[in-house]
């Protein structure tokens, strides 16, 4: 049989073509170092009581080399003044050798800030030694009487009186009407337990929640009780007329509250004692 030389000529050649294509050298481009800011663009401090903590702000870097390097902080704002509303910890801050992160921070005065006092700082970053990335070169940080749900939260501003309080239960609405906190016991670093008064407004017993603000959002769950004094399952069928209610947590929806508005959205299974438990959702919405 005749072979095929042409053919096996072509596919050597081929294979060569192929070798120094692939052999042939790559050139790489290694990027600048360059520093920014970590987070968002937007930041927020609330400044609202005396003895705050500072505000913590990192920069990074886009390489780790093994020398320390230099970042230049400026603050500007067009309200707060230096000294008065905030200090900075430094005007620069030091990447570490072997290492890609610093950080400086904000100190929020708190005599600087009255009720309703809100400033804004533009924090940017200038160059010692590294270059600042464009990308996240600079931050706006918000500053003064901003409330942060469960920060500087105090447990006895819950107690009293709820004039604005509403209700549905199912598809049923009922309100305003007035409630109370009677009660507000501490049970951890972020956790209590309150006592709320005239749920339903018929006559009902104290109904006890735990309140947690170290959890977004923060959480208000019923206790479960399986006996709500002066309460009558009548209200809810007939056929239990004379029976006690009771309640507990419903499956999928615990109840929250802010410590911004001072609002509870309490929300519970209600049942008849011994018997078991209704299906629908019933929600109190408690407002001073």
């Amino acid at each position: 049989m005749k072979k095929n030389t042409s053919f096996r000529l072509l596919v050597a050649a081929l294979g060569v073509a192929t070798m120094m294509v692939s052999c042939k050298k790559q050139e790489t481009t290694i990027p600048p170092a360059q520093v920014h800011f970590t987070g968002a663009a937007s930041q927020s401090y609330a400044v609202r009581a005396a003895g705050v903590a500072p505000y913590k702000i990192q920069v990074g870097t886009t390489d780790v080399v093994n020398t320390d390097r230099t970042v230049g902080i400026k603050v500007t704002s067009r309200t707060a003044v230096a000294g008065t509303q905030y200090t900075v910890s430094a005007n620069t801050v030091t990447i570490p050798a072997g290492q890609a992160l610093g950080e400086f921070s904000i100190q929020g005065i708190f005599a600087g800030y009255p009720v309703g006092r809100l400033d804004t700082l533009v924090i940017t970053l200038t160059e010692p030694s590294i270059a600042p990335a464009k990308f996240m070169d600079t931050i706006r940080l918000a500053i003064g009487d901003i409330c942060v749900e469960g920060v500087g939260f105090t447990l006895s501003s819950v107690i009293g009186n709820y004039a604005n309080t509403t209700e549905t239960y199912g598809t049923s609405p009922y309100g305003p009407y007035n409630t109370s906190i009677s009660s507000a016991t501490s049970t951890g670093a972020t956790t209590a337990r309150i006592v709320v008064n005239n749920i339903w407004d018929s006559g009902w017993g104290p109904i006890s929640f735990d309140l947690n603000w170290g959890v977004t959002p923060l959480t208000a769950t019923v206790v479960t009780q399986s006996v709500i004094t002066g309460s009558n399952a009548g209200d809810l069928n007939s056929a239990y007329a004379g029976q006690t209610m009771q309640v507990r947590p419903f499956s999928g929806s615990p109840g929250t509250f802010s410590t911004c508005n001072n609002t509870f959205t309490l929300r519970m299974q209600l049942g008849v004692t011994n018997v078991g438990y209704f299906g629908s959702l019933y929600t109190v919405n408690m407002a001073r």
